[in-house]
């Protein structure tokens, strides 16, 4: 059953129109929009992305106990005032999303309830916007994205042709769960592609840091902005048993400092004592790099430049060497 001539009404009645051209595209089937609320853990607080007209953040403030809700198009302000007006347990704030610290939400007073996020973000900000999730304590993350998207998500096989740095990225950080697959007349106005409901849930730090090709991945997905390359990532991994990432930046910085000095300290015994290494083990100085039998050019190469053909060889690599990840 659909509300979207409901829907259609109170937005024109505003003067709202929505744009295809920035993804603005609202879900109008009920059943959909009860299976999506249906995610929501009863007594939880949800922080929710992108809004827009509110009708999903109406369900889930029935089972939330908070709902603070960031909206950067201040066209539904009216929309959403009637929202808060009849849900007092619905917050909103006007900001770009993407640049906003969720952190900063999430640890702001309501410690003793669950966080989850739910969104229906257009789909071309999806990556970016999980990106953010991997920094905050959530219990789930309830999600609409494209059906493509979708797909890739739940690919863990790096042989699959299909198997994107996305797919890896999500397989390190969370285990996904697809809910239900949307077809594109259930939202108005219709985006171009299907769509899918997922739900993210995080994987706990202990789980992550006890397989050491989890933990590998972890860090150069969290260092690929500083662009180290490949081979010192996986060095530093098995040098400081995968915790190296989760250090604050200035023990980061030091624990980098101490770790060439140690080198440069070896190499002058070296030199000295005349003691002779392998060309390879010149290369790499580490056996456990030498085991995962990756290229040089990739290994000497950063995270951040890997196409997707050097994301399926490094995570058969990892897989081969340390297991399922």
């Amino acid at each position: 059953m659909r509300n979207e001539s409901e829907i259609r009404a109170k937005l024109e009645e505003r003067d709202i129109f929505l744009s295809e051209n920035i993804g603005q595209h609202v879900l109008v089937d009920k059943a959909a929009i009860s299976t999506f609320v249906g995610q929501i853990e009863y007594g939880a607080n949800v922080l929710e992305i992108g809004p827009g007209p509110g009708n999903l953040t109406e369900g889930m403030a029935e089972r939330a106990k908070k709902v603070v809700a960031v909206e950067i198009d201040q066209r539904f302000k009216p929309l959403l005032d009637d929202v808060q007006i009849s849900h007092p347990n619905v917050e909103v704030i006007y900001k770009n999303a993407i640049s906003l610290n969720f952190g900063n939400i999430v640890k702001a007073g309501f410690l003793r309830c669950d966080w989850q996020v739910a969104s229906n973000l257009p789909f071309y900000t999806s990556e970016p916007f999980m990106q953010k999730l991997i920094d905050i304590p959530i219990e789930s993350a309830v999600l609409i994205i494209g059906g493509q998207l979708a797909r890739r998500m739940q690919i863990d096989n790096p042989a699959d042709p299909e198997f994107t740095r996305l797919s890896l990225f999500t397989q390190t950080f969370f285990e996904p769960n697809l809910i239900s697959r949307l077809g594109r007349d259930l939202f108005y106005p219709q985006p171009k592609t299907d769509a899918a409901i997922v739900v993210l849930n995080p994987r706990k730090k202990r789980e992550i840091e006890s397989n050491p090709g989890q933990a590998i991945l972890k860090n150069l997905f969290l260092t690929e902005r500083r662009n180290p390359t490949v081979l010192k990532v996986i060095k530093d991994s098995n040098k400081s048993g995968g915790n190296h990432s989760l250090m604050s930046k200035p023990e980061s910085h030091r624990y980098d400092r101490r770790q060439s000095r140690r080198e440069l300290r070896q190499m002058a015994r070296n030199l000295q004592y005349g003691y002779g290494e392998s060309e390879k083990q010149r290369d790499t100085g580490n056996g456990e790099v030498d085991k995962l039998n990756l290229p040089g050019e990739l290994l000497n190469k950063p995270f951040s430049r890997f196409d997707n053909q050097d994301i399926r060889t490094l995570a058969k690599a990892l897989m081969v060497r340390y297991g399922q990840f």
